[in-house]
């Protein structure tokens, strides 16, 4: 007996390695094998991706990242993320296919490490495996192109996976090994999913500490020793992370875009509750709504390249978007019920259910009043996308699944005879419930059009709207999902009622144990179908060199050798602006001003948009904000009016048509553009920053010919000359200016500390000017001036002597340990 359970222990993990590498060479073969196609991603697109790739091939170290918002300087912590020779290794879109496919394999490892320390046997934890590693939660994020998301909710199951056997063990070297898995999820660029996994943590201590003082290991001395543990985890896993971490910290005190206006008041006086409601509504504009819960049964594809659209509550007023599917199969559903039927037989089951349940009603957000006192925690109000923490449910839920599994086939092994009329319910209900999915689909009829004038009336608003299709192909997808589940429904269901049966035959305990495993991997490879199907509709190739090649604003974009910026106006209104918008930043010159779905504002520039509404109008039709932001084009999908254009000073310099029912792209010109680097000729000085966000609202200030700001070098002259661009990378700007008189160099670029300068080879202080640029004073003359994004480099010392200490402590206890094994064995001889 023996023989056989361990000859067959293989047999599970094999499976679900196996069938997920299958699984996802069948989605991403085409971009695999063909560097000309990746899968689209909106927003990430592939110039963020190449500022990376670039830099990794550069060495790695800090480099100056052009795609954070308006181009500021900053050391950015993704080359210390350990994806980094893969992709300084191979070709561009193939490091970006690749690069996915490697995190959802490690997240199907991570769920099966997981899932095994907390207790589940081999065939729960390939269940978990398949489910974790193809989780339409992480895969549909590929599409919207949120990338670092993807990457950070990988490390989900391997940090609580180590936490929880640290917790176990109460050795060292698990709790460094959480920290080195926490410390990715930090540096992935994502900074609110690493933040609700550090909650879930003090969670796994609370257990671990229950455990020891209900068990063998009594006293205050061994709980003290592992919270002490834990705490050194905590500290080392921000060590590890400093980098990032210290970046994110920074964001925090950014301004969220809907209190931009709140940024010009006084630091002592009190948020308005206008401005209150203001970051509320948009921290919580993106919670996830109770009734959308039924996606975790029926697929429901709400964003992707042929998505019918989303007609839930989940947005804004100006833009609904359920940027994931939440699918999560219909077996690994039902066995996950199963297994919180039984929680009271495993703390980690509990454990697992209070995840679940918690991330669920927390990301119900705005519909709960459970999130009012989840935001008045410490940097929560920072945070949005109260939906982000459904990422835990899809974790917890496909770990439950195994749990689930095993209890089914303990049953059908004959180990627990007792529990079979209580699990017979399980298929009894899935058949129930099959079966009221097909009177439902009976009741809405066979076609998607006739659903949706069932579901939206025939006096609504989809008889004469010009999204009648969009509803039909909507209502189309949800019959297909009605059906897949049903036909998932009766087949589960026949499987597990046939594994519990089985037990009362009178078989050899070979034949049971072939059946049980007939059962189990069956389960295991019908989610992997499932959930692949499902994913399929969220992995779009596309052939990014001929489309760089064939667009006419990509075309314009790459000849424009001017040093200027693009601004989106009305982006949520188009939709192929997105594509648009990421090819943008391949080109360092030419640089998108506002990003798509930005989340805070730095204080300055929040200041400037706030100083420069006019009336009604924001900031984006004022002709001062192109001026400081040095903007020559605006993107917008429709016709500006014409009081708007005299008001802006723009005009329209191209419409871009794209047919098939897609609105053509206006593409409209700043008449009063000035070329980058600017030569200005005085000096206006004020006494504070809020005297000059007020200076450069006001008509009198010309940013063309003066430069404002605190205690600047006084110029006022009649220079003449010209100001060149020799060499623009990421980390310096060479400059050739040939000049007059005394006057500024001014780069219309965001000032950061971290500039130094030189001025025909000598060293010159840097100045802030007109609270966004920066810029040096030269005398007349020719000269060569050269700019350097110099951060210091401490955040990369303290990073690399920790991860220095991590590994070396790891080693070392896996030296000790061998050698103790060593001994032991000697002994025993």
């Amino acid at each position: 007996m023996k023989s056989r359970t361990a000859t067959g222990n293989w047999i599970p993990g094999t499976l679900a390695a196996l069938f997920l590498i299958c699984c996802l060479i069948a989605l991403f073969g085409k971009c695999l094998m063909d560097d000309s196609f990746i899968p689209w991603a909106a927003d990430h697109g592939m110039s963020p991706h190449r500022a990376v790739v670039e830099a990794a091939r550069g060495g790695g170290g800090f480099f100056w990242d052009q795609t954070y918002y308006l181009g500021n300087g900053r050391p950015n912590g993704a080359l210390l993320y350990p994806n980094w020779p893969i992709l300084a290794a191979l070709p561009l879109s193939m490091s970006f296919t690749v690069n996915i496919v490697l995190h959802l394999l490690w997240a199907g490892a991570g769920a099966w490490f997981c899932a095994r320390v907390m207790g589940v046997s081999r065939w729960g934890a390939a269940l978990a495996a398949v489910a974790f590693g193809l989780s339409s939660h992480t895969i549909s994020l590929l599409y919207p192109g949120h990338v670092a998301k993807i990457q950070a909710i990988v490390w989900i199951p391997w940090t609580i996976g180590f936490f929880w056997k640290a917790w176990q063990s109460g050795k060292p070297r698990d709790f460094v090994l959480a920290a080195i898995c926490f410390a990715p999820a930090m540096q992935s660029g994502e900074p609110q999913i690493p933040l609700y996994l550090g909650f879930y943590l003090p969670l796994i201590a609370l257990f671990g500490m229950f455990q020891s003082w209900k068990g063998r290991e009594r006293g205050p001395a061994t709980i003290g020793l592992r919270l002490a543990l834990s705490a050194a985890c905590a500290i080392l896993t921000l060590l590890l992370a400093f980098q990032s971490v210290s970046t994110y910290a920074g964001w925090m005190g950014g301004v969220r875009p809907g209190t931009a206006a709140a940024a010009t008041a006084s630091d002592d006086a009190p948020p308005t509750p206008e401005a209150l409601k203001a970051k509320w509504d948009f921290a919580t504009g993106w919670s996830f709504p109770p009734e959308d819960s039924l996606t975790f049964l029926l697929s429901g594809q709400v964003f992707g390249g042929r998505s019918p659209g989303y007609f839930g509550r989940m947005g804004t007023d100006t833009m609904q978007l359920k940027e994931t599917d939440d699918y999560v199969g219909v077996l690994v559903l039902f066995l996950a019920l199963l297994a919180l039927g039984g929680i009271g037989r495993s703390r980690a089951a509990l454990f697992l259910s209070l995840v679940l349940i918690s991330s669920l009603l927390i990301g119900y957000g705005r519909y709960t009043p459970l999130y009012r006192l989840i935001y008045s925690l410490p940097t929560m109000a920072s945070q949005r996308v109260p939906a982000r923490w459904i990422a835990f449910t899809a974790f917890s839920i496909a770990i439950l699944a195994g749990f689930g599994l095993d209890r089914l086939l303990r049953v059908a092994r004959g180990e627990d005879t007792r529990a079979l009329g209580r699990l017979l319910i399980l298929p009894g209900a899935m058949a129930a419930v099959a079966l009221l999915l097909v009177v439902i689909q009976l009741m809405t009829g066979a076609g998607g059009t006739d659903f949706a004038q069932k579901a939206f009336g025939p006096d609504g608003f989809i008889a004469n709207s010009p999204q009648a299709s969009l509803a039909a192909m909507r209502a189309e997808r949800f019959l297909y999902g009605l059906q897949r589940a049903q036909t998932l429904l009766f087949i589960g269901a026949a499987l597990f009622a046939a594994g519990l049966l089985n037990r009362l035959f009178t078989w050899t305990e070979v034949q049971r144990q072939l059946v049980v495993s007939i059962v189990a991997g069956s389960v295991v490879v019908l989610t992997g179908i499932d959930l692949s199907l499902n994913a399929k509709h969220f992995i779009e190739p596309y052939n990014w060199r001929q489309y760089h090649q064939a667009d006419g604003l990509i075309q314009l974009i790459q000849s424009d050798k001017d040093l200027c910026r693009v601004q989106p106006i009305g982006t949520h209104r188009h939709p192929v602006l997105n594509r648009i918008v990421g090819p943008i930043g391949s080109w360092n010159r030419l640089r998108m001003t506002e990003q798509t779905s930005m989340n805070v504002l730095p204080p300055d520039i929040a200041k400037a948009h706030a100083a420069l509404k006019l009336g009604n109008l924001d900031h984006r039709f004022n002709p001062r904000y192109y001026d400081l932001f040095n903007v020559k084009y605006a993107l917008t999908p429709f016709e500006l009016p014409a009081d708007i254009l005299n008001v802006s000073r723009l005009r329209i310099s191209h419409r871009m048509p794209y047919g098939n029912n897609i609105p053509p792209l206006m593409v409209y010109e700043y008449t009063g553009f000035n070329p980058n680097p600017g030569i200005a000729t005085s000096t206006r000085n004020v006494a504070s920053e809020d005297d000059l966000v007020r200076l450069l609202a006001s008509p009198a200030f010309n940013p063309s010919t003066s430069v404002a700001g605190v205690d600047l070098p006084q110029i006022n002259s009649e220079a003449k000359g010209t100001a060149r661009v020799d060499k623009y990378d990421k980390t310096s700007i060479t400059l050739h200016a040939d000049v007059d008189d005394a006057c500024w160099i001014v780069m219309r670029e965001h000032f950061d500390k971290h500039w130094k300068a030189t001025i025909n080879g000598k060293k010159a202080p840097v100045h802030r000017l007109n609270l966004l640029h920066f810029g040096v004073p030269i005398e007349a003359g020719s000269h060569e001036i050269e700019f350097l994004y110099r951060p210091p480099k401490r955040r990369l010392t303290i990073v690399t002597l920790a991860w220095l200490i991590a590994l070396g402590s790891v080693s070392l206890s896996a030296v000790i340990l061998k050698r103790g094994n060593q001994t032991n064995s000697s002994s025993n001889t």
